[in-house]
């Protein structure tokens, strides 16, 4: 509500410690990859996915690296810059960011992280990219579990920390296809707030509802970043098939 997520095929992608995401239909959709809810509204309903690790990621590079600011927007600004010098795609280095398991697609908590295609030449901004992709792409393969279940995709609206991360977001526009809306969003409580103003009159319509969320910015596909991104994404998905006989001790 609060982003703004109330019509048919719209998405909220909360970009925090891990990756939670939030689809609202008018028809009730079920798959064994996703999990179903009704929604607020009558006949409407809600259909979830999540990754496992997404802020908790960076912030794992960021202290292996020992990247450590004063704040943690220090730590994470100095991350990026570091990511910001090694090219899209981290010339061959690929990161699966199975640190805690994952969740949608493969619902696998015993999955671990790996990193394939590290060589002498990749360097600790390779290292910092590299984590920051493989995050963006386990959300592409989130967010492209609704398309194989029957739910499309209309929209993405985004929110949380993770949003202040311009690699990330450029990155799963890219794969994904997908255009994100930012959104400064005031959580659960302006949803509520939303919610009264329904119930009293104060708003004529659901419809309404969708202007009070703050768009701070649109962000696009990059066809140049896709032509990158995208068959690194194959691969990506063939790294956990390769790799899952490694399992959590």
């Amino acid at each position: 509500m609060a982003a703004g997520v109330i019509d048919q095929g719209s998405v909220m992608a909360m970009y925090g410690s891990s990756g939670f995401f939030i689809r609202v239909g008018d028809t009730l959709v079920t798959d064994h990859t996703l999990w179903a809810a009704p929604f607020v509204f009558p006949g409407t309903f809600v259909l979830a996915a999540g990754v496992a690790t997404s802020g908790t990621a960076t912030r794992w590079i960021a202290e292996v690296l020992d990247i450590v600011g004063n704040t943690d927007q220090q730590t994470f600004a100095a991350l990026i810059g570091l990511a910001e010098q090694a090219t899209p795609g981290c010339r061959g280095l690929l990161a699966l960011p199975h640190f805690s398991g994952e969740r949608t697609p493969f619902h696998d908590p015993q999955s671990r992280a790996a990193f394939v295609g590290l060589g002498l030449s990749h360097g600790r901004p390779e290292l910092a990219r590299g984590v920051i992709e493989g995050v963006a792409h386990a959300t592409a393969a989130a967010l492209a579990a609704y398309g194989k279940a029957g739910a499309p995709v209309r929209r993405v609206a985004a929110i949380g920390g993770g949003t202040k991360n311009d690699i990330l977001l450029r990155s799963v526009s890219a794969i994904a296809g997908v255009t994100q809306t930012v959104v400064d969003s005031d959580g659960a409580a302006l949803g509520d707030a939303a919610l009264a103003a329904l119930a009293v009159g104060a708003v004529d319509s659901r419809a309404q509802l969708a202007a009070w969320a703050r768009i701070r910015e649109v962000v696009d596909p990059d066809p140049a970043l896709s032509d990158v991104l995208v068959p690194d994404h194959a691969r990506f998905l063939a790294l956990y098939s390769a790799l899952c006989q490694w399992r959590a001790r």
